[in-house]
């Protein structure tokens, strides 16, 4: 129990294998050693993976190309390879994105690196090199973060307070400021203040947001009306997806182009692209 198996594509890595060649079946790549694997993190489209143990210790593997295995260097590696905090820090959260990673210390602190294209990496540089270290991201109020979620150029967290915090790029407005412009560190989303937010979603160009009404309130790109308000318009700030009023939303998923939600626990919603 807790082990870690992959299989499939492996020419980074990642999963596993010692040559480039795809692992036709599971292939042990991590094993628990009485320290299990708690969570994995990758994304459809990443090529490494994360993995994060119950002690607290993170360990990445797979293409390092923007230094998005966070070890001091750029070479691919097809062993899990620990990631070191300062001050014997270790890691409660990781969440990755397709050249980046990012995650929550044990002391509330967010760390990021990889590629900082855009200022993803909310350090507050506009150098669009890699950071091959994990990098502390301040917070504008030094926010105790309680979840992070990373998307292609975009990044948000939520704060103890139920505050959301998001950084990088903004050209469809999925900062959610009530603008396009892009920043290189955390700024506020301006959420309703009636309500906290309580989980975070990212993919593609757009943000979503459970509340603690149970509502869901997305932003940014609506090309294809996947923020669900019944229009096809970008939205600046968040807005509420439509849901029927009274249905509590109990579990939501996201992609770049569509959405889905499950309300109490019943009935199953979906907007945005319908095609093939």
């Amino acid at each position: 129990q807790g082990d870690v198996y992959c299989w499939g594509n492996n020419n980074y890595g990642q999963s596993g294998g010692e040559s480039s060649s795809e692992i036709l079946s599971p292939n042990l790549v991590l094993a628990a050693d009485g320290d299990p694997t708690v969570y994995l993190s990758t994304s459809s489209s990443s090529n490494f993976i994360c993995a994060l143990k119950y002690s607290g210790a993170l360990l990445c593997w797979g293409d390092n190309s923007d230094g998005q295995l966070g070890t001091a260097n750029f070479s691919f590696s097809n062993e899990p390879q620990l990631i070191q905090l300062t001050d014997n820090l270790s890691f409660e959260q990781i969440d990755v994105g397709p050249d980046y990673a990012c995650g929550i210390s044990n002391n509330s602190q967010v760390y990021c690196w990889g590629s900082n294209s855009n200022g993803k990496l909310g350090i507050g540089s506009d150098n669009y090199s890699s950071f091959e270290e994990p990098q502390l991201v301040v917070m504008p109020d030094n926010n105790q973060i309680s979840k992070i979620a990373l998307a292609w150029d975009h990044s948000c967290a939520i704060d103890k307070s139920g505050n959301i915090l998001c950084w990088g790029a903004n050209s469809f407005s999925q900062l959610g400021t009530g603008n396009q412009l892009g920043t290189l560190s955390p700024v506020y989303s301006s959420t309703p203040s009636n309500s906290k937010s309580t989980e975070i979603y990212l993919d593609g160009w757009r943000t979503c947001a459970l509340m603690s009404d149970s509502s869901i309130y997305c932003w940014g790109d609506n090309t294809a009306g996947q923020i669900g308000d019944g229009s096809n318009s970008n939205r600046l700030q968040p807005t509420r997806t439509a849901l029927p009023i009274g249905e509590p939303v109990t579990s939501f998923s996201m992609s770049w182009g569509h959405s889905c939600a499950i309300l109490n626990q019943t009935s199953v919603w979906c907007w945005g692209v319908n095609g093939g």
